[in-house]
């Protein structure tokens, strides 16, 4: 229970003392018996003359004052305290205090009398635990309840938001716990139409409908409407609701039918036709035919005032580049255009229409051929030199930005193998079961690869010049139908010679090889031609490349080509072989027409597998090698196969003839040597 004092005068000279008082500790067991609040009791008093009250000794409670009371003048009657119920709130951590000049308690919450981590909270009773110490611990984070405060240690709520402003017009506010009150989707009241009348809005009842428009002329005869379509009243003269002998007129309604001019007869509407006066009566006109019969100019309407509209025209163009331009069709209306293709023609590009270009309205993206996605565009596509600098863009793992390894190849599309490499393993195909495979196709007819014979290990054998160096191997895939071309081209110093081996990996036999397909080059190239004997829709066929000697080694670009094919047949159809080459091929028996003049007649000589061929690039050596039969070459004038000018047989698989012609045709021919063999040739021209 708290302490109090109540008023009174302090004497400290004596209780003697006349105007004096003296201030007493109340008795608190005195004060319960009694039953008298603290904050109302006075202590008994000692009047100087003694009169008026018995003379009480001080109870045993009573304390000496304080060092901080004094004494203080009796000047005045004692004064009754205006707060006389006395000032205790029951809370024991408030001050409590009668502010005499106000006249009434005062109550204020004293922290200091709270316990570590209490604090003082009235509205609660007095101690309670801390909550909170600023507002930031009350925020729960919803603006939509409220901010949150701390009041006295305790999280107090907020008021809600009141979002809605009672407007309905533009739309209904909602609230959104982060961000607060959200304004609302405006109400579009206005639906477009014209006959209904203009919709509005009200703040209390939102949209409101309009009112329609008035379509009364006043004229009785007269069929009086609203026109959507033309967002305007119409008023149609209407010659039923005029009695016998009379006319609708629109502008003053039924008028007799008696006349003199036609002006008398003009009903006001251009729409039915030119009314006519015709012998005191009124004739009706022909009505007005609007439509032109062609759409693109947009749909002729008719106006009773004024005739014949005209319409809205279409607007086909769509804006978009892409899907070609638009056109309109009298009949038809708009039609769609025709799509661009954006071919520039130039292969080495590969060709697109991009929609997203042109700020989303298409235009033509002509890009250079990566067909590996190495960032490198192709050299060449096609068999066609392009600018990019990827000389095989179909490995994605070669390019002038690899690294050159020791593997055989040129990895960084410098003409050079393994360049700067103290290199000693073999290349990766270095043995014909790991031939490195090439494909083509129509869609990739021409394909270039990098290669080298250098530390190369495996010997094919040659048959056609050099000393027989290692070689390496591939294997070629192409559409059976068509003739192949291959050529190979060395680097600076690197003689390659082409061998043919067949149609798999066998026992090391060259069925047909090319070294120099020109005399003072060391370029290579070698033909395969297509054949009714090899089934299939695809070939595959193993070529080896090695060099002429144990110095012209190194690297080279292989190159393979698709050519339309030839038929096969004598002098009338023709292979060109002017560049020089050598060509295989797998013949069917056939009967020749052809008969050289050094057949060996007395040996029942017939010819077979006749073929034809021809050149104009200069005179040089003409070697054939045959398998099931002995070959015959004859040379014959450009332009008469008929007139032999060399002919060449030796009874043997193969024969060489000198030509000093600068062009003509060649035909090959033979004896059959081995019942049931498949004919098959080698056909080697070097000019």
């Amino acid at each position: 229970m708290k302490s109090v004092r109540a008023p009174a005068v302090l004497c400290v000279a004596a209780l003697s003392i006349a105007g004096c008082s003296l201030l007493v500790q109340p008795n608190e067991d005195r004060l319960r018996e009694g039953g008298v609040s603290d904050a109302g009791s006075r202590p008994d008093v000692l009047r100087p003359d003694g009169s008026g009250m018995d003379v009480i000794s001080p109870p045993p409670d009573v304390i000496e004052p304080p060092p901080d009371v004094i004494s203080l003048p009796d000047a005045t009657p004692d004064v009754q305290s205006t707060c006389p119920l006395g000032c205790n709130d029951g809370v024991e951590c408030t001050d409590d205090r009668c502010n005499e000049a106000l006249g009434r308690c005062e109550f204020t919450a004293n922290p200091t009398r709270c316990a570590m981590g209490l604090v003082c909270n009235p509205a609660m009773g007095g101690c309670v635990a801390v909550a909170c110490t600023g507002n930031g611990m009350c925020d729960d984070g919803n603006a939509c309840n409220g901010a949150e405060t701390c009041v006295m240690g305790r999280c107090q709520g907020g008021t809600a938001l009141a979002c809605d402003d009672g407007n309905a017009c533009n739309g209904a506010e909602t609230c959104d716990p982060r961000m607060g009150c959200q304004r609302g989707t405006a109400l579009t009241c206005d639906d477009g139409r014209f006959c209904n009348g203009t919709e509005t809005c009200d703040p209390a009842r939102g949209c409101v409908a309009g009112t329609a428009p008035t379509c009364a002329d006043t004229v009785a005869c007269t069929n009086d409407t609203c026109n959507e379509a033309t967002r305007r009243c119409e008023f149609v003269a209407d010659g039923t609701r005029c009695p016998m002998g009379q006319v609708c007129n629109v502008m003053t309604g039924c008028v007799t039918m008696g006349c003199t001019t036609a002006a008398q007869c003009d009903d006001g509407n251009m729409c039915n036709g030119a009314e006519q006066c015709n012998a005191g009566r009124c004739v009706a006109g022909t009505a007005l035919r609007c439509d032109d019969g062609n759409v693109c100019n947009g749909l002729e309407g008719c106006d009773a005032r004024m005739g014949c509209t005209t319409g809205a025209p279409l607007v086909c163009d769509d804006g978009l580049f892409c899907n070609g331009t638009e056109t309109c069709d009298r009949a038809r209306g708009c039609q769609p255009g025709v799509a661009q293709t954006c071919r520039d023609g130039n292969v080495c590009t590969s060709d697109a229409c991009d929609p997203a270009a042109n700020s989303g309205r298409g235009a033509c993206v002509n890009t250079a051929i990566d067909a590996d996605g190495d960032g490198f565009p192709a050299a060449n596509v096609g068999g066609m030199v392009c600018a990019g600098r990827d000389c095989n863009d179909g490995d994605r793992a070669i390019n002038p930005g690899a690294m050159e390894v020791c593997n055989g190849r040129d990895d960084n599309c410098n003409m050079m193998t393994d360049e700067g490499l103290m290199c000693t393993t073999p290349p990766p195909n270095d043995q014909c079961a790991a031939a490195e495979r090439v494909t083509l196709s129509t869609t990739s007819p021409t394909v270039t690869v990098m290669g080298t014979t250098l530390n190369a290990t495996s010997q094919l054998g040659s048959r056609c010049g050099g000393d027989g160096q290692p070689d390496v191997f591939y294997a070629i895939t192409f559409p059976a139908a068509a003739d192949l071309r291959i050529e190979a081209t060395g680097a600076m110093g690197v003689d390659p010679i082409l061998q043919f081996a067949g149609a798999a990996c066998g026992a090391g036999a060259v069925l047909a090889c090319n070294d120099d397909q020109r005399n003072g080059t060391t370029a290579s190239r070698l033909w395969v031609r297509a054949s009714p004997i090899v089934g299939g829709a695809t070939r595959t066929v193993i070529v080896a490349v090695d060099s002429f000697n144990a110095m012209t080694v190194g690297a080279f670009t292989l190159t393979a080509t698709l050519q339309m094919p030839v038929a096969a047949g004598g002098c009338g159809t023709r292979f060109d072989v002017s560049s020089g080459g050598t060509v295989y091929h797998i013949v069917a028996p056939s009967v020749g027409t052809i008969t050289g003049s050094c057949a060996p007649m007395g040996m029942g000589y017939t010819a077979r597998g006749e073929q034809g061929y021809v050149f104009s690039g200069g005179a040089g050596a003409i070697t054939g090698s045959a398998t099931g039969f002995f070959p015959m070459l004859t040379v014959r004038d450009a332009n008469n196969c008929g007139n032999e000018r060399n002919c060449a047989y030796n009874g043997m698989n193969s024969v060489t003839l000198m030509t000093a012609q600068t062009a003509g045709n060649i035909v090959i021919d033979g004896v059959p040597n081995t019942a049931g063999a498949t004919y098959q040739y080698a056909l080697e021209f070097k000019p």
